[in-house]
């Protein structure tokens, strides 16, 4: 359905922030090459009339003058050769000036990449409190537990539970497997585990509804902080699979309310014909 893919899309971008945009990197500034002014030429000698010759104190005079006019003409033209231009240190400010402007964006930018990695872990993390594995792994503890911990009625809540949590992945891997649906296009994979072949329903929303209601109605969470605080962890960890870009909206919709059909399914029937004493 091309509603539910655009919603899914839409509530992916805006749980998850957006995906950074890579740019590529900017090319290295190099200065402009400054060309060495040529000292100008000296002055022609004045054309005309030679003036009168002085006293040899007065030429005297004159000389050290004109030396001290020379010294002072080569100094500054020195300098001036030293010195940039005041174009040249237009240029090299201008280029300054973008430097800076592309170490500002590239911080910036590294800056949201960290935010968007810091959404996604978390929502992974939200994701991976109910990873199937984890359950499977836990089993043999509940085992060791039953044998010389727990009593008759704990065992038989350990037992309502793993039968439902093997009656939803029966339950959701056969619906997968007919329905066949593939994953949103934007779906990247996970830091933990990755998600399986096909999208409807969401295993993990499915899950994490039996997990609501067997923990109220089996193992007795009915009080309002209890059951109100489980129901969130459920309805997080529905919202991941959007935030991920796991599943589309209807994958998650799907997965809920089959978990919450398939746990008073099996509670009942376990009810009537397992568990009757």
């Amino acid at each position: 359905m091309e509603w539910d893919r655009q919603h899914s899309a839409f509530l992916y971008h805006l749980l998850s922030g957006g995906q950074p945009v890579h740019k590529d990197k900017l090319p290295r500034k190099t200065s402009p090459k400054i060309e060495p002014r040529t000292q100008p030429n000296q002055q022609h000698s004045r054309i005309g009339k030679q003036p009168p010759a002085a006293s040899p104190k007065a030429a005297t005079s004159i000389k050290n003058g004109r030396e001290e006019n020379n010294n002072k003409s080569t100094l500054a033209a020195i300098i001036e050769q030293q010195l940039p231009s005041p174009r040249v240190m237009a240029l090299r400010e201008q280029e300054l000036a973008k430097d800076v402007q592309s170490l500002a964006a590239a911080a910036a930018e590294r800056r949201q990449e960290t935010k968007l990695l810091f959404i996604k872990v978390c929502w992974e993390i939200i994701a991976w409190s109910n990873e199937g594995w984890v359950w499977v792994a836990l089993s043999p503890l509940f085992i060791l537990l039953s044998f010389f911990y727990l009593d008759p009625a704990s065992v038989a809540k350990v037992k309502y539970l793993y039968i439902m949590l093997f009656v939803d992945i029966l339950l959701t891997g056969g619906i997968k497997f007919l329905t066949k649906r593939t994953r949103p296009s934007y779906n990247k994979g996970g830091l933990f585990v990755g998600p399986d072949i096909f999208s409807f329903p969401s295993g993990h929303s499915s899950r994490a509804m039996l997990l609501a209601h067997v923990s109220i109605f089996v193992f007795g969470w009915q009080s309002p902080w209890r059951a109100a605080g489980v129901m969130c962890w459920a309805a997080l960890v529905a919202v991941s699979r959007l935030a991920l870009g796991r599943h589309f909206l209807t994958d998650v919709m799907g997965g809920l309310t089959l978990g919450a059909l398939e746990f008073w399914a099996t509670f009942l029937f376990l009810q009537r014909f397992v568990f009757t004493a």
